[in-house]
């Protein structure tokens, strides 16, 4: 065989797997395989799980080797027949092997279940593995079947050759020796049946590792045979060496084609060059041309049989060295060449690419590379930088981009002294840049690739608009028009330097396994790039990362770079050059931070002004000219920041018309303090430049939120009472959770909440989901729309907008952000310092309304109804809120001896839940008989709050109806306050974890309670974690001593009504988070039906799920959400429903399926009482009998 194909490096690799097999070999003999099982047990009976693992890890390393030898012999086939049904012989038999050895890897990583059951079954007692005779006899069936396919494969083509007999028998011969591997396997079978069967499990185990390494290595030798035979040949003729082992091919040579014109000349001219002739004839004349630059010209005419074309291709010049040609022009200088074909062959021609390969690349001098076009860009300081196009097809680096042409940057380093101090210079750039790719910080430019060629050393980079001091001198681009863009680029590129000075890499699968120090040393505008909106460092020509040490912090002597960013400490009032460290990083940043900070504010003409102001004449007391940012200090103690410099800075802020520019000088100003020691790490001022853009970004989103304030009454902005109301409260939480945090002070610089990455990442994130959920909730408000509908009277009425609220588009935002605040009480503690929420300034009742509705409330007084009517003067609402539509509050005057007062809970029933037309009699008769279902005694399973009454509305603008629930009485905890469930089921309470009896605790509740509503013939409309509180003792140090003392109780009635088809109310939670919809069933959703208990049933079903799962619906909802809600049940039902059983056992399970399938039916003549005994059997009895054994 001539060349070295692809079973060759197969088998070559071969050569590391088996010398691992053999360690695995030493492994088993070394633990006791081969020795009787019970002199293992009475010496080393810990040796028995350690064999065990090894078993595991031998028969998945087995069926690799057995996949990698059979490959070799299938690849080695390829070299046998190109004939088309050998090939899809080999083929078909090629997918076969493929799938049998990914069926048996997953046959045994699937055997147990857990897969440690395997080698340590007695901590798994109940687990089921599978029967040995299918983990072990499948794989060997598979296997043989393969390797008699492999056997019988060549036969016919070998018979089928022109040669005689005894030729034919030697050849298959040396092709079929495989045979004696499936012989192997054949004894391998009568072990394999002795150690499945055998009681002695050490002792045939070594029997089985022996028989399979023999196999293993019969195998190997099997494979090498044809090569084996073409060596021996080749020494017994004494022919190794050189140029001399070539022996032949199986099938015949390609035939060359009819001679062209072309051929003609080529011939003639090879003959006049083999007779001397001296004469330039024609062909010599081409035949020189293609030996000069044309050889693989030639070859790809000769390839495509059109050589009739290589003088055409010469005559317009188009030779080796000029390729490759893009299509069209290759169409307009041969209109008749096949361009296609033309240019797969180049491919294989140009075998090099830009493809597939990051690692620095060392080419031959003849090397053609893929360079079209190549435009010279900067010298600069370290290297001469230009932009080439490539082919799209010879390169990977943009694999998004649909052009024909790719264009990226390249820097080839410029030379210094001698060749090996240049290549010092480009290697410490290179490994800089491998190193900081690791990172995949979006602000480090990319390092594409890097190769060497004739002794010049060059880096590839993405191409980006410009660089930074481009920038500076030109208007602000569409992308840096708004200040919080510049902010956000400035606070990226601080994390990037953050990133070079501490190199942290992390494994996903093992801890920290590199931490590294380093400096960049060259920060300026050169060497920061501009491209969409971002700022990249790049240019790390100085930059040195070392080993982590904090004894000896990096440093270096400072290189004579150029620019105004130099420090004090760089070099001496004589020149002379210092040591410098990272410091020096933050003086340049914090020179190049207070040049944008003047671009932000005064654009190109402020950062000329800026830059002349500082110009100078001397440095110290010598003569030299410089832009730098200090001066020598007149009382001789060094350096000093220069005077202009100061002054600007004051300016600056003075003329400022935007809060962040304050800021970004504050931070300017820390980082350019003339002492090194005295200014702060790259990590606080990242931590500073962070805040400060959190700042603006809660600056623009509270001034989002006032101007559709301000805007509501204007045309296209007639929103509903309710919407201004709530969007004022989101206001308030917004500012309560912007004060807890500091952003709410312009002058503030505190950045403690922004130090940790994670949570300012948060933080920013959601800041700036508010604008945009405003701006898309506000755009369908920009046209016409009409509002004007006909009554059941016959009037034409004008009614409110039907839109999504802006309310609603913040909501979650504002609601993940207060949550997210360590210390809910300081939050609390400035939601006190806000306006009460009961008297909220629109007004939502008119005050005719008010009037007839309070009328009809008094019409109860001095009748057993009136004593649920409760008085304002006996209660005071607070501030601590328990979710949307729950207050605490205590009784005036009620302090007991401990300084405590008597708390309630306070239950909002908003205006706007009433349906509209309801009159104020009927108003009042719906609030009296949900009041009474609450307050009456209920019985023991019916786990609701004692309701002591309601308070009317007395003022205008009250959001409507509060009901008073009492606390139940606990002695012991008179400090006790409710949380919800599904506090509980996020962890905001700390590590707080439930047992499984307490999880049935609350399953038995809930669903007895939301029994006890239906009986009487009420719907509770809201079933959910929000409305399942506990109540708690949370003692002296918080959240870490929580303790549930009281509990669960179902609340939440602020939606109910009575079970009745003349009542309506309203559609409870369609529009009040994008979460409610989870726990409502698709029918009420998508269809509009009536509400009816079944529905009820179904948010219990949710519920359980939640409780099972222990974690909120909304989790699992992230998994599935590509389905709409009709499908998400299905999914529950299907996926998450059945795994039920095993965390809480079947009956729970089947409790579960019951309420979300909801087959809770009447029979005739149950009065319509059947759906309800149903419930109570398949539900609640069913979740009764639940219990811990």
């Amino acid at each position: 065989m001539r060349s070295f194909y692809w079973d060759d490096w197969a088998m070559t690799a071969m050569m590391v797997f088996n010398c691992i097999q053999q360690g695995l070999l030493y492994f088993f003999l070394e633990f006791g395989a081969g020795l009787h099982l019970e002199e293992v047990l009475k010496t080393h009976p810990e040796w028995i799980p350690i064999l065990l693992k090894g078993l595991l890890a031998e028969e998945f390393w087995y069926i690799w080797m057995q996949f990698a030898i059979k490959m070799c012999f299938l690849l080695f086939y390829f070299r046998l027949s190109t004939a088309t049904n050998f090939r899809r012989a080999l083929w078909a038999i090629i997918i076969f092997h493929v799938v049998t050895t990914i069926v048996i890897w997953l046959l045994y990583g699937l055997q147990c279940r857990p897969i440690a059951a395997f080698y340590e079954p007695e901590k798994y007692p109940g687990v089921k593995c599978l029967d040995t005779n299918v983990t072990y006899f499948v794989p060997y069936t598979l296997n043989m079947t393969t390797d008699l396919l492999i056997l019988v494969l060549p036969l016919p083509v070998i018979w089928s050759l022109q040669m005689t007999v005894q030729r034919r028998l030697g050849v298959l011969a040396v092709l079929t020796t495989g045979g004696s591997a499936v012989l192997t396997s054949g004894l391998r079978a009568i072990i394999l049946y002795e150690f499945a069967t055998s009681p002695d499990f050490t002792w045939s185990l070594g029997e089985m590792v022996i028989i399979s390494n023999v196999e293993m290595q019969v195998a190997i030798v099997a494979a090498n045979m044809p090569a084996l035979k073409a060596f021996y040949t080749c020494w017994r003729d004494n022919k190794l060496g050189p140029g001399q082992g070539v022996t032949k091919e199986l099938s015949g040579a390609p035939q060359v084609s009819k001679g062209s014109q072309s051929d003609m000349e080529l011939q003639s001219g090879l003959s006049g060059s083999r007779t001397g002739s001296r004469t330039k004839t024609p062909g010599l004349k081409l035949v020189d041309d293609v030996l000069e630059d044309g050889v693989r010209l030639f070859c790809i005419l000769f390839l495509m049989d059109r050589l009739d074309l290589l003088q055409p291709f010469l005559t317009h010049d188009v030779r080796d060295s000029r390729l490759p040609y893009q299509e069209a022009e290759l169409k307009r200088i041969i209109p008749t060449l096949d361009v296609s074909s033309f240019l797969d062959l180049r491919r294989q021609f140009f075998p090099w690419s830009f493809k597939g390969n990051r690692r620095h690349l060392v080419l031959p001098d003849d090397t053609v590379l893929p360079f079209i076009s190549e435009e010279f860009m900067d010298p600069g300081a370290g290297g001469t930088v230009s932009l080439v196009t490539i082919p799209s097809e010879l390169q990977d680096f943009d694999q998004q981009q649909d052009d024909p042409t790719v264009k990226i940057v390249r820097k080839c380093i410029k030379p210094v002294a001698n060749a090996s101090a240049t290549k010092t210079i480009f290697d410490r750039e290179r490994e800089c840049l491998e190193l900081y790719e690791r990172l995949r910080h979006p602000s480090i430019i990319p390092l594409l690739g890097s190769y060497t060629i004739g002794g010049s050393h060059n880096l590839l980079f993405p191409q980006y608009q410009m660089n930074l001091e481009d920038f500076l001198k030109q208007e602000k681009t569409d992308d840096f028009r708004k200040h919080v863009t510049l902010s956000a680029a400035i606070a990226d590129l601080a994390s990037a330097v953050q990133a070079v000075h501490e190199v942290t890499m992390r494994s996903e699968v093992r801890p920290l396994y590199l931490t590294k120090y380093g400096f960049h040393h060259d920060i300026r505008p050169a060497n920061i790039l501009v491209s969409d909106g971002r700022f990249f460092l790049a240019d790390f020509g100085l930059a040195y990362p070392k080993p982590y040490d904090t004894d000896r912090p990096p440093t270096i002597t400072w290189n004579s770079n150029v620019g105004h960013y130099i420090a004090p400490e760089c070099m001496n009032r004589n020149f002379e050059h210092q040591i410098v460290g990272r410091s020096y990083d933050i003086w340049a940043f914090g020179c190049l931070l207070s040049e944008l900070a003047t671009y932000m504010e005064l654009g190109p003409d402020g950062v000329e002004r800026f830059r002349k102001s500082r110009e100078a004449d001397t440095y110290y007391d010598i003569p030299w000219g410089n832009g730098y940012f200090f001066e020598a200090d007149p009382s001789g103690r060094g350096a000093r920041l220069k005077s202009e410099v100061a002054v600007w800075f004051q300016s600056l802020v003075n003329v400022s018309k935007d809060s962040i520019t304050p800021l970004l000088i504050a931070v300017s100003k820390q980082m350019l303090s003339p002492e090194p020691k005295q200014r702060p790490t790259m990590e606080q001022s990242l931590s500073h430049l962070r805040f400060a853009h959190a700042k603006h970004l809660f600056r623009l989103a509270t001034l989002g939120i006032e101007e559709v304030l301000s805007k509501i009454g204007q045309p296209r902005f007639e929103l509903s009472a309710t919407t201004e109301r709530e969007l004022k409260e989101e206001l308030k939480k917004l500012e309560a959770f912007g004060g807890v945090l500091g952003l709410s002070d312009p002058l503030q610089l505190s950045a403690s909440y922004f130090a940790q990455t994670e949570y300012a990442s948060f933080v920013i994130k959601k800041l700036k989901e508010i604008p945009s959920s405003i701006q898309e909730s506000t755009a369908s408000l920009s046209g016409p729309v009409d509002m004007w509908s006909m009554d059941a009277s016959g009037e034409m009425v004008k009614k409110i907008r039907p839109l999504k609220f802006v309310d609603e588009s913040i909501r979650k935002t504002i609601r993940e952000l207060c949550e997210s605040l360590p210390n809910q009480d300081t939050l609390n503690d400035f939601l006190a310092k806000s306006p009460p929420s009961t008297s909220a300034t629109a007004s939502m009742a008119p005050p005719g309304r008010l009037q007839r509705l309070n009328k009809e409330l008094c019409r109860q007084d001095g009748t057993p109804r009136g004593r649920l009517k409760l008085r304002w003067d006996d209660y005071e609402l607070q501030k601590e809120s328990i979710g949307r539509y729950h207050n605490l509050a205590k009784r005036r005057g009620s302090e007991n001896a401990r300084g405590d007062s008597s708390m309630f809970l306070v239950e909002w029933i908003f205006f706007s839940q009433f349906p509209e037309g309801e009159s104020a009699h009927q108003r009042s008769q719906r609030l009296f008989a949900l009041v009474e279902l609450l307050h009456f005694p209920k019985p023991k399973g019916f786990r609701t709050l004692e309701c002591l009454g309601f308070l009317p509305p007395e003022v205008d603008g009250m959001m409507g109806y509060p009901l008073v629930y009492s606390f139940p009485r606990l002695d012991n905890y008179p400090g006790a306050r409710p949380i919800t469930l599904r506090q509980l089921l996020n962890g905001k309470l700390g590590d707080y974890s439930l047992t499984l009896g307490d999880k049935f605790r609350i399953a038995k509740a809930v669903s007895s309670s939301l029994y006890h509503v239906h009986f009487h013939d009420w719907l509770h409309k809201n079933i959910r974690s929000d409305n399942v509180i506990f109540f708690t003792n949370r003692g002296e140090d918080g959240m870490k001593k929580l303790t549930l003392v009281s509990g669960p109780w179902l609340i939440g009635f602020n939606h109910g009504r009575q079970d009745q088809p003349q009542l309506l109310s309203d559609i409870p939670s369609a529009h009040e988070d994008e979460e409610t919809p989870l726990y409502q069933h698709p029918s009420y959703v998508y269809d509009n039906t009536r509400f009816e208990k079944n529905h009820d049933r179904y948010s219990l079903g949710i519920l359980l799920l939640e409780v099972a799962y222990w974690k909120p619906v909304q989790e699992v909802r992230k998994n599935e959400k590509s389905m709409n809600i009709t499908q998400f049940r299905e999914r529950l039902l299907s996926k998450y429903v059945p795994k039920v059983a095993e965390i809480m056992g079947d009956n729970y399970m089947k409790a579960t399926e019951a309420c979300l399938k909801g087959n809770f039916t009447s029979q005739p003549g149950e009065d319509g009482l059947g759906d309800i005994s149903e419930f109570q059997l398949q539900v609640v009895q069913a979740l009764d009998s639940c219990y811990v054994g």
